[in-house]
């Protein structure tokens, strides 16, 4: 059976019913989301080197203690400070990566981290890439190499709006977990509280 050719959209990956998601270099962001000419998503950029907090800004490893980048005071957050406006997002969401391969169902994008910046030690380089199925499934595959111990935990910081009007209006969400991590001061207490009777019970 012959395959079907499908046309190839510059920084962008589409299924055949109408999901269109757009892409952007910085960030290697996932710029919007579009079903069936509908807005439902944006700003899906990568944070990292480690996305959320890390306490005080301090961390060990096998002994040695590293500083990195305070940026959300008295923490570190989504791998330090950043550039431009959004600093907050970490030096990954702000910085261009560079992409080095597209095909109609994926999008791959690099970016080198030089030891030491904002305090991480090792050169790192990473690799995002962004996989549609025709189905709609879209998956995000992150690889990593360094050349010291060091911490990597990246995620992508997409905003949803399964609607399109920003609101929770005919929405239910289901999670399911029995258990949370309680917070102090944005940093996780240790403790594995049940969801029963909290905020959390989704």
């Amino acid at each position: 059976m012959a395959l079907l050719y499908r046309e190839l959209r510059e920084n962008e990956l589409y299924t055949d019913d109408g999901l269109v998601v757009k892409f952007n270099k910085t960030g290697a962001s996932i710029e919007k989301i579009y079903w069936q000419d509908k807005q439902i998503a944006k700003d899906g950029f990568v944070v990292g080197r480690c996305a959320n907090r890390i306490a005080n800004g301090k961390f060990s490893i096998d002994g040695t203690q590293y500083s990195v980048s305070i940026n959300s005071s008295p923490h570190s957050l989504h791998g330090g400070a950043g550039s431009g406006m959004n600093s907050w997002r970490g030096p990954f969401a702000t910085k261009d990566w560079t992409k080095v391969n597209q095909t109609a169902s994926s999008i791959t994008y690099t970016i080198h981290s030089n030891d030491g910046e904002n305090g991480y030690p090792g050169n790192m380089d990473m690799t995002v890439t962004y996989t549609l199925s025709n189905q709609g499934e879209l998956a995000i595959e992150y690889n990593a190499t360094t050349d010291k111990d060091t911490l990597c935990n990246p995620t992508n910081h997409l905003f949803l709006s399964m609607n399109g009007n920003n609101s929770y209006d005919n929405l239910k969400l289901w999670i399911n977990a029995d258990n949370y991590t309680p917070l102090l001061n944005q940093i996780p207490t240790g403790e594995i509280s049940p969801v029963n009777g909290t905020q959390f019970d989704y």
